[in-house]
């Protein structure tokens, strides 16, 4: 299981966030940083560099390594992520 460490929060819009993430494994003390993007509560990305995110903006290419509808699921997995 991974110790989940919000570092940011960017409001794009009142519906539209980026969240940075700290993915931490609780056991090897690993770490990896992760990009969520966020409409709405309702849909989520999972990018894991900041020129991925940047591309799906610029050109909407999908550079996403995974998407949820449901945070719930988004923090399952997340939370089994290797890091």
């Amino acid at each position: 299981m991974n110790e989940i460490i919000c570092l940011e929060t960017e409001y794009i819009r009142s519906d539209l966030t980026i969240e940075v993430l700290l993915i931490q494994d609780k056991i090897s003390l690993k770490t990896r940083v992760v990009y969520i993007y966020n409409y709405q509560g309702i849909h989520f990305r999972v990018f894991d560099s900041l020129l991925g995110l940047s591309q799906f903006f610029r050109s909407g290419e999908d550079a996403s390594l995974i998407d949820f509808d449901t945070d719930e699921e988004l923090d399952e997995y997340l939370n089994g992520m290797v890091v």
